[in-house]
This record gives C-alpha cells, sequence and structure tokens, in this order.
C-alpha cells in the first residue's frame, strides 16, 4: 500500500466553508494569527487509524482555519514514512510531524505538541476516532459564550452509536463514565453540562501557559458540549 493510500481573550477567525459546501481556503494562504486551533494528534504504529483520523478531519473540518501536529512517538510501521507525505495532501502547510527517536508515551507526546501550537485553542485527539461534519463548532463557540470555560470535549460514541464519553463523575473510589452505553439519542444524552472532568481522547482546552499548566487544576469550570455533533472512537 502506497502512501498516497494509506494567548489572551480568544479570536476566532471563522471561515464560511462547511463540509461539501461553497470554497476551500489553502492553508499555504494562512499565517499563524488565523488559526482558530490546533490540533494535536499523538500516535504510535497503527498506521491505518492514523488514516482515517486525518482524513475525517480534513473532510469535517473547513468551516475554520486550524493546523495539525502529529507527534509520532518512534513508530516502526508506515507511519515512519508515510506520516508526512500525508499530511502535507490533506493540510499542505498547516501540518507539522514531530518524529521522536523513542517512544514517550501519550502525556509528553501531548505536552510537545502543545509546545508547537500556535492557535488559542488547542484540541487533543486519539488517532482511533472518525469525526462527524461541524464537530468543532459548538466545541469553539462554547469558548467565546462563556469566558470562565477551561475545556470542552464532544459527545463520543462507539460504532455501534453507543455512549463511550459524555463527562465523567467521580465515587469514592473511582471514576465513572456518565451513560456509558446508553443511546446516543436518549435525552439524558443530548445536553449541555458541566462535568467533574473530561477524556483526554478528545478535549478542547484554551492554548495560554498560565490556563494550560496551573488553572485547568485550579477551579476553572470544565464545560463538556453535548449535541449531534459527535466523533466515533474505532478502537
Amino acid at each position: 500500500m502506497s502512501c498516497q493510500e494509506k494567548r489572551g481573550r480568544v479570536s476566532l477567525p471563522f471561515m464560511k466553508n462547511g463540509c461539501g459546501a461553497e470554497e476551500d481556503i489553502g492553508a499555504e494562504n494562512m499565517d499563524a494569527s488565523t488559526f482558530s486551533f490546533s490540533v494535536i494528534i499523538p500516535v504510535y504504529n497503527k498506521w491505518e487509524l492514523t488514516v482515517q483520523c486525518m482524513r475525517s478531519l480534513k473532510a469535517c473540518t473547513q468551516e475554520y482555519a486550524y493546523e495539525v501536529i502529529v507527534v509520532d512517538n518512534a513508530s516502526s510501521d508506515d507511519t515512519l514514512t508515510c506520516l508526512d507525505v500525508l499530511g502535507r495532501e490533506l493540510f499542505g502547510a498547516a501540518f507539522h510531524a514531530i518524529h521522536l527517536s523513542e517512544n514517550r508515551n501519550f502525556g509528553p507526546a501531548c505536552n510537545l505538541g502543545a509546545q508547537k501550537a500556535q492557535a488559542p485553542l488547542l484540541f487533543f485527539l486519539n488517532n482511533d476516532t472518525v469525526l462527524t461534519p461541524h464537530w468543532a463548532r459548538p466545541l469553539v463557540e462554547s469558548f467565546a459564550k462563556n469566558h470562565d470555560l477551561a475545556a470542552v470535549g464532544p459527545l463520543l460514541l462507539y460504532g455501534d452509536g453507543t455512549v463511550q464519553h459524555v463527562g465523567v463523575t467521580f465515587t469514592t473510589t473511582h471514576p465513572i463514565h456518565l451513560y456509558r452505553f446508553f443511546p446516543a439519542t436518549h435525552p439524558a444524552v443530548q445536553k449541555e453540562r458541566f462535568v467533574q472532568t473530561l477524556t483526554g481522547a478528545a478535549v478542547m482546552c484554551l492554548w495560554h501557559w498560565e490556563v494550560f499548566m496551573i488553572n485547568i487544576g485550579m477551579g476553572l469550570k470544565m464545560w463538556i458540549y453535548v449535541c449531534i455533533y459527535t466523533i466515533i472512537t474505532i478502537s
């Protein structure tokens, strides 16, 4: 299989184009100040999942200007040779790959991606996900509506359409994913809510060093926006 197959108050530039809409705006015509958010995807092997994730990101994220940063944790499969090719094909100059010489694991890889990010919002995304049309708008607009937010997350579904993640709460002994395995259309699922924490599989947060490193753990509200715009996990 070839590579072809295989800071301050947030300012959020908006593009009229949507999935299948009127016109596309090439990344080569953008500079860092035009990006609404930076998508950070840590990967380790599983190239076939990364391909699906990146292609769905391109197809379903044309309403905003954004950059994509993929951090490769020393993969040994086609990620090593094909990531840069596919990234440039899909995202042009807005794509950046960080190839590590050793596997530093999920958290450090996310931190490295955040250090390179240029946009006011960061969107951390697992590579075993497929995005759906217009997923970004409710997340981005949440920050414009509520300046107390530290982070927001989407509704995550399993491939069978049931809930994987719609926020996490804690008992006295362990965390619990709210409404896990509920149908996505259940009224309890289809609502906005404040939650105690969010999964790192798909989460958008402010990129301001003091907020990112300190305030998220010191009382800023975490808001999860739940609606029909979903992300589907495939592993």
